[in-house]
């Protein structure tokens, strides 16, 4: 989950109580969803659109059907 904080916000994992994950207003950030369903839900973030509000068709460099990344390489036998 991407979000864009908006105020400070210190984030506590449920798995693991002895971490804090500080984070800064104005950072912009690719987050476990947990983390960002808190901050949002504690109104220090919001959600930002995947691919900027782009047709994530628009990114399907290898039309493989999915954004982003590339199919495997095929081995050259010699």
């Amino acid at each position: 989950m991407r979000v864009r904080f908006t105020k400070d916000y210190d984030y506590t994992p449920s798995q693991e109580r002895r971490v804090t994950i500080a984070y800064s207003a104005g950072q912009e950030l690719t987050v476990k969803r947990e983390a960002g369903e808190a901050a949002i839900a504690a109104g220090r973030a919001e959600e930002v659109e995947p691919f900027n509000g782009a047709e994530p068709a628009k990114f399907d460099h290898d039309q493989d059907g999915e954004p982003g990344g590339s199919k495997p390489k095929s081995k050259v036998q010699a």
